[in-house]
């Protein structure tokens, strides 16, 4: 039984690899139960204990497979551990009410500054080109400041908690990116994309890490950061 035990070990190595540890845990626990289960059958039919065992690892199949499988249902190390970084940053930024009120200030204040930005390029467009250029500019980047600090920051503090809801912000999300790349931009599509392409797809990928997760886990038991 030990010199096939080592074998089994080995085969649930395969078959857990990139898992989380409870998922590991959770898969190493129904493959022990599955193995002496059919160990126990093959020897009821007469089988020697060497020859069961072998019998019983057989009928575990791929190990692989198994692994791939496993990844498609079970949380991995990569998507526990940004479940866990995305909910010690929202303790973090929740856990007083200054931080909590810096969250929406910071949108708010660079909205204020947009605004006055604007208005000054407005005023100063008959008198001073230079004046209202870098007014201009400076509303541009408050404006694309505010859109993104309140849905990175002030979001999290709306009552985000159902999957509808969920749904309805990520799309305004990624809405809301689009129009920031094209503000940023004026229009240069080939600039807007690159831009895009080479700063946004952090972001994109976390998004993709969250999609599977969020499959993987029953809504009820979804932390409120999962619902952004």
């Amino acid at each position: 039984m030990s010199s096939n035990m080592t074998a089994l070990d080995t085969w649930l190595a395969q078959a857990t690899r990139k898992l989380s540890a409870d998922s590991a845990a959770q898969v190493r626990a129904e493959i022990a139960q599955h193995f002496e289960s059919a160990r126990d059958a093959a020897i009821a039919s007469g089988a020697f204990a060497g020859e069961a065992d072998r019998t019983a690892l057989a009928a575990l199949g791929d190990a692989k497979a198994a692994n791939r499988q496993s990844q498609r249902v079970l949380l991995t190390r990569a998507e526990a551990k940004l479940l866990r970084s995305s909910g010690r940053e929202a303790q973090f930024f929740c856990a007083t009410t200054f931080r909590k009120a810096l969250l929406v200030a910071i949108p708010v204040i660079a909205a204020i500054c947009a605004a006055a930005a604007y208005a000054t390029a407005t005023l100063t467009a008959p008198f001073a080109a230079g004046t209202n250029a870098i007014a201009a500019t400076v509303a541009r980047v408050s404006v694309v400041a505010a859109i993104l600090t309140a849905i990175f920051f002030a979001v999290p503090l709306l009552p985000i908690y159902t999957p509808v809801r969920a749904r309805i912000y990520r799309v305004a999300k990624w809405l809301a990116i689009t129009t920031v790349v094209m503000i940023l931009f004026d229009g240069d599509r080939f600039m807007a994309t690159w831009l895009f392409l080479s700063c946004f797809w952090v972001i994109a990928y976390t998004e993709a890490q969250r999609m599977s997760i969020r499959r993987k886990l029953p809504a009820a038991t979804w932390p409120k950061h999962l619902y952004l």
